[in-house]
């Protein structure tokens, strides 16, 4: 199912592009542990998605690989714009 994007500014995620939200939020909690700050109390995030996608080193090498995952996913988004234009991987389509 595609990113639907509506008149009023409101984005609707559905299906696959829930699980690309996620990673996109977990590069944003991994990037702020990355310049010192806490996203939430418990483990640090970047362990938990480490440990989750099995990703050996450091918080900096998990951040690269969710910005590269994040990148190879977003090849592969549909957004379907207000006006019903549809774009995959930023290219329109018909």
């Amino acid at each position: 199912m595609p990113i639907q994007h509506n008149k009023g500014g409101s984005t609707i995620i559905t299906d696959d592009s829930l699980e690309f939200f996620r990673l996109a939020q977990m590069r944003g909690a991994v990037s702020l542990e990355c310049k010192g700050m806490k996203m939430s109390h418990g483990p640090v995030i970047w362990k938990r998605v480490a440990q989750e996608f099995g990703i050996k080193g450091n918080k900096h090498k998990v951040l690269a690989w969710l910005e590269a995952k994040i990148a190879e996913e977003r090849s592969k988004q549909e957004h379907v714009e207000p006006d019903g234009t549809r774009t995959v991987g930023g290219e329109r389509v018909q």
